[in-house]
């Protein structure tokens, strides 16, 4: 089944098109399945509340809350929705913007996720334009845009390359379930049996940050995720991702963010 420009599963909530973009947020009911299928666009999309599942061939690619997923044209595959409904904001882009961005041709032709707060705030920014534009919209969202494009083909880059050591994906793993307690690089360096100062050395290597800044990158996901779905007051958000003084936190946010826990909150309910 192949899917006209802009033709989308679901209820469409809002939908706007502005330049070679068309800008949609979409619901899809709990468990709702989508047979395979393919879209003539490609495109960037973002889960805003609920969860679901893209199946590539036999690759599954896990769409969770705030993750921004690439789908390149013409890519077949299946859906499936999690427990809950879903709610999703697309960003299509047509095949000529892609088609001048010759150093990113080869880059951008398989599906990714990529988890980035930084990327979460120009997709969220986009949102707004979509939903409040002026004369200046246009200009403003292919700026945006070209700004996503860009940093998923610097992940991507910097994700190829020699295959990282098993103790890496124990190590990165190890963060993703711990990233909200103390740990320290000795302790994980015991866990996964290397010295401390090599697996510092590796991992900048392969992720191009510290272990102590890819942790700060997943507190701040995760004060995200609460800062947007609920109504918890930022001290107690702040509190329980590390953060014993607010002021830092927001010093924290504002700088991988780019805006503060409070215009964030705004930003994300804004409708």
């Amino acid at each position: 089944m192949s899917l006209r420009p802009s033709q989308i599963h679901g209820t469409i909530n809002h939908r706007r098109e502005v330049g070679g973009f068309v800008l949609t947020e979409t619901i899809y009911k709990a468990q709702f399945s989508i047979a395979s299928h393919f879209h003539s666009r490609a495109c960037f999309y973002m889960v805003l509340e609920g969860a679901f599942t893209e199946t590539f061939g036999k690759t599954p690619i896990e769409s969770s809350h705030y993750s921004l997923i690439f789908r390149p044209a013409g890519e077949r595959h299946y859906d499936q929705v999690g427990s809950s409904p879903t709610r999703c904001f697309l960003i299509e882009v047509e095949t000529r913007w892609l088609e001048q961005l010759s150093e990113c041709g080869d880059i951008l032709k398989s599906p990714m996720t990529v988890q980035s707060s930084s990327l979460t705030n120009l997709a969220l920014r986009i949102r707004r334009e979509s939903k409040h534009p002026d004369v200046i919209t246009p200009l403003a969202v292919e700026g945006l845009v070209m700004e996503i494009i860009a940093e998923a083909c610097r992940k991507r880059i910097s994700s190829s390359g020699v295959k990282p050591p098993l103790w890496l994906a124990r190590t990165k793993e190890m963060l993703h379930d711990r990233y909200l307690e103390p740990l320290t690089l000795s302790e994980i360096a015991r866990t996964v049996d290397v010295h401390p100062v090599y697996l510092a050395s590796v991992f900048r290597r392969y992720f191009r940050c510290s272990i102590g800044e890819y942790k700060r990158q997943l507190r701040v996901q995760f004060t995200c995720s609460e800062i947007a779905t609920t109504d918890t007051p930022l001290s107690e958000i702040a509190l329980a991702a590390g953060y014993s003084d607010q002021a830092h936190f927001s010093r924290t946010f504002k700088r991988l963010v780019g805006m503060t826990p409070t215009e964030y909150r705004a930003n994300s309910r804004n409708s």
